[in-house]
């Protein structure tokens, strides 16, 4: 799990870009519910956010060649680094408190498996979990780990 460098072109996106940012999918009950969670548990505040749909997200995903349109994976950025499906769970979770952060023991599972599982579940979590209609809005207190 030591995910792929960073392009080097991608801190010129004319947008700021956290050292440390979450890309989800914003209408997806399932990923802003993730969000929500981690905000909870996270044993600092340590994590930017943007939603795929926003101006960063978009423009994140560009830069490292991932879809655009209805991205099926969550994108991490960390240490330089950017992390894509379950890999970027498990660099998330390392970021929550005990026991959540007990997530990160799947690791020892091989990537395919791990990828395996979550392709499934992002191909189909509008039908599982359900789609809101807009994006989730950070209210004031968050709106800094939200950046556009």
């Amino acid at each position: 799990m030591r995910g792929e460098p960073l392009p080097p072109g991608i801190s010129s996106l004319g947008l700021a870009v956290p050292p440390q940012l979450m890309v989800f999918d914003g209408v997806c009950v399932l990923c802003s519910g993730a969000v929500q969670f981690i905000l909870r548990h996270e044993k600092a505040p340590e994590f930017s956010f943007a939603p795929v749909q926003s101006a960063l997200g978009q423009r994140v995903l560009a830069a490292l060649g991932q879809p655009d349109d209805g991205n099926d994976s969550v994108v991490v950025i960390d240490a330089g680094r950017y992390f894509l499906k379950s890999d970027a769970t498990l660099r998330l979770a390392r970021q929550l408190k005990a026991p959540w952060s007990c997530y990160a023991v799947i690791r020892f599972l091989p990537r395919r498996w791990r990828d395996w599982a979550y392709d499934r579940l992002a191909r189909n979590r509008y039908s599982i979990f359900g789609r809101y209609d807009t994006c989730m809005v950070p209210d004031a207190e968050l709106r800094r780990r939200f950046p556009s």
